[in-house]
């Protein structure tokens, strides 16, 4: 249901929101304030950063922290070699 095609076609349709919602839901996550989780909703946000990665080009590993639903980690994997992805939350 949550598949890479399933994402990255959300993205492109600007359908984020809410397939962020419901795969929140689907995990059992609910954001915590205090923990300052927050959910990049904005597919417009995710293609100027694909944008701006591709134009700089990538090292051979990247360390992305706090990533979340992985959606920056997708574009991320697309460009980079090798992506150590560190996420504290469950």
């Amino acid at each position: 249901m949550f598949s890479t095609n399933h994402i990255l076609t959300s993205i492109e349709k600007g359908d984020l929101r809410e397939l962020t919602k419901n795969l929140l839901r689907t995990l059992g996550v609910k954001p915590s304030r205090r923990r300052g989780q927050n959910f990049t909703t904005d597919p417009r946000l995710l293609k100027e950063f694909r944008e701006a990665v591709s134009r700089l080009g990538c090292l051979d590993t990247v360390v992305e922290v706090g990533s979340g639903l992985g959606y920056l980690t997708l574009y991320l994997a697309d460009i980079c070699e090798r992506i150590i992805s560190i996420e504290i939350d469950p």
